[in-house]
């Protein structure tokens, strides 16, 4: 792997694993070394998009309660005042003052009565007997409920594969400064021991000035190198809270323990499929639409209610007043509302089919990833373990083509070629080793498991490292 080839792989970590912005309210401590499992904890607890999933969830559990609260009573108090010459208002104030006397029946009076103050405090309690769109509607809240709180998990378990590659992408940034480092340092060595060659007249001048070239060369490599690794900190930083600095990381361990690394066994897809909770969340929204084309049907049954009032009628404000109460039964059929309700059902019905087929969807695209992934771990893995064989042959060759070229039976260009494949196994093994990370990182997240796994994974590195003596 050429170093150009490794940055666009860092470059490409760190693209996908920045998220949508800096967390706000950091506590973490650049002079601690972060490990992965705290980088993913960070982030969970304190990035805007964990965040803006918890309020959605709030606000989901909220609409349900106010769901509720349809069926349940409902009780008003209210303050009125009125004043009015009006023959009707001022004979009924009167009537519901209690102060209608024989005198009032006169015929000018009754015509023309004198402006009269009415107030009134009332009472009113309201209580549904029969309304199957609020049960209807119940459900659907609660539907929606359960898909925020889902949604919100499917959120987190993103956000925890964004860390993973931030943190693997920075992993690998600085490794690949330390490999640079060690390929100007062995240039700069080369550059030294041609000018003493060509001082001591064992060799040509174009050999130096070729030494000099790639010597400048790895300069160059180095600095690119740093720079990459300087973006790597700042998007890992963004996502666990870190202002702009983050401290040394712990290492991860060479290779995946092989527990984690296992191909999936039967009937490992159907469960992840059952427990990931994108799927849950489209699930919960069918739901939902299913209890709203009941509730759209329901809507054209009529409802029966409850109503019930107490009232004081008075003319002056903060006396007794005659006090009066209503006891009756309410039904409410709207039956013809120029078929509009029955749109409502159609709207309705579409809405379930439509969330009935993006569930379909995104579970024939589930499958479609799990089996990617898991593919994809199994490449990675048969990948590092070339490279890793790779990187060692490179090494002894570098060793060979350096002992021949102090001999004179190797050529400069012999030997740069050598310290070139040399620097690029490195890297390739490097970037295969890793690569392997992310594929079980990636498939995990597809599984629906990942931060469960990296607690295990976590788990089982603790005990190896117990077990070494």
């Amino acid at each position: 792997m050429t170093r150009r080839t490794m940055r666009h792989v860092v470059l490409g970590l760190l693209w996908l694993g920045c998220g949508l912005g800096p967390a706000s309210g950091a506590e973490l401590d650049a002079a601690e070394p972060l490990d992965l499992t705290t980088a993913v904890g960070l982030a969970l607890a304190q990035h805007p998009l964990a965040a803006g999933a918890s309020a959605d969830v709030a606000a989901a559990d909220a609409s349900r309660r106010q769901s509720t609260a349809r069926l349940l009573p409902q009780i008003g108090l209210r303050e009125s005042w009125a004043r009015s010459d009006d023959p009707v208002f001022a004979f009924g104030a009167l009537l519901e003052q209690g102060r209608f006397t024989e005198a009032d029946f006169d015929v000018a009076k009754l015509n023309d009565p004198a402006a009269l103050d009415h107030f009134r405090t009332k009472i009113a309690l309201e209580q549904p007997i029969f309304s199957l769109p609020a049960w209807y509607d119940r459900s659907a809240a609660g539907a929606v409920s359960d898909a925020a709180t889902a949604a919100e998990t499917a959120v987190r378990e993103g956000l925890a594969l964004r860390v993973v590659e931030s943190y693997v992408g920075l992993l690998l940034a600085r490794d690949a400064v330390a490999v640079a480092e060690e390929a100007e340092r062995a240039a700069a060595g080369d550059l030294r021991r041609a000018r003493a060659l060509v001082s001591a007249g064992t060799t040509l001048e174009a050999d130096s000035l070729q030494a000099d070239v790639h010597h400048r060369g790895t300069l160059q490599a180095l600095e690119t190198a740093r720079g990459d690794a300087r973006i790597a900190e700042l998007a890992l930083a963004s996502l666990v809270g870190g202002g702009d600095v983050v401290g040394p990381l712990t290492s991860l361990p060479p290779s995946l323990d092989e527990r984690a690394r296992r191909q999936l066994g039967a009937g490992e897809l159907e469960a992840a499929l059952a427990r990931r909770a994108d799927l849950m969340a489209l699930r919960h929204q069918r739901e939902a639409a299913e209890a709203g084309a009941s509730g759209a049907r329901a809507a054209l049954w009529p409802s029966i209610g409850l109503v019930a009032s107490e009232q004081w009628d008075r003319e002056q404000f903060g006396v007794d007043g005659e006090a009066s109460y209503a006891v009756g039964v309410a039904l409410d059929w709207n039956f013809l509302a120029g078929g509009g309700d029955l749109a409502r059902v159609d709207a309705a019905d579409a809405a379930s089919a439509g969330a009935r087929a993006r569930l379909e969807a995104r579970e024939r695209q589930a499958r479609l990833e799990i089996g990617t992934r898991d593919a994809q771990l199994a490449t990675a893995s048969g990948r590092a373990a070339t490279a890793v064989g790779a990187a060692s042959l490179a090494n002894e060759a570098k060793r060979v083509i350096e002992r021949r070229y102090e001999q004179g039976l190797a050529t400069w260009t012999e030997l740069v070629s050598a310290e070139s494949a040399h620097s690029n196994a490195r890297l390739g093994e490097l970037t295969a080793r890793y690569e392997v990370w992310l594929a079980w990182a990636r498939r995990e997240q597809a599984l629906g498991r990942l931060q469960d796994s990296l607690v295990q994974v976590a788990t089982i590195a603790a005990d190896g490292r117990k077990e070494e003596p």
